[in-house]
C-alpha cells in the first residue's frame, strides 16, 4: 500500500504543481501537517508507557532490544528482496558521477 500511496501522491502533487496555483500545494501541505499533528496528540498512552519501559532499560538491554528487532525485520522476505537489490545494484551498476566532475572541472569546462 505504501508504493501505491506515493505514487499517487507523487502523480498528484505533480499535477497541482503544473495546473493549479503552487500556493495550494503549501495549503495541502499544511492540512497534512496539522492532521499528523492532530493524530499525535490523540495518540494513547500506552504507547508512551512503552517507550518508559525502553528508555529506562541499560544500554546492553537496548542494544539487545534493537538487534532483536532489526533481526525480525531481516527475517522479512520482502525486507531480504530490498536488500538483495541495494546490494546488488552497488555491486554491478558503476556509479560515474565523481569521473564525470573531474571531466567537467579538469577537462571539459575548464578549457572554455
Amino acid at each position: 500500500m505504501y508504493g501505491i500511496g506515493a505514487s499517487v501522491g507523487s502523480i498528484f502533487s505533480s499535477f497541482i504543481t503544473e495546473y493549479i496555483n503552487p500556493k495550494w500545494c503549501y495549503v495541502i501541505t499544511a492540512c497534512l501537517g496539522l492532521f499528523i499533528s492532530l493524530n499525535g496528540i490523540c495518540m494513547p498512552m500506552s504507547i508512551e508507557k512503552a517507550k518508559l519501559a525502553i528508555s529506562n532499560m541499560s544500554f546492553c538491554a537496548r542494544c539487545k532490544l534493537n538487534f532483536r528487532e532489526i533481526w525480525q525485520g531481516v527475517k522479512m522476505r520482502e525486507l531480504q528482496k530490498s536488500l538483495a537489490f541495494v546490494l546488488l545494484m552497488g555491486a554491478l551498476v558503476p556509479n560515474t558521477a565523481s569521473y564525470l566532475y573531474y571531466y567537467e572541472i579538469e577537462v571539459g569546462i575548464s578549457q572554455f
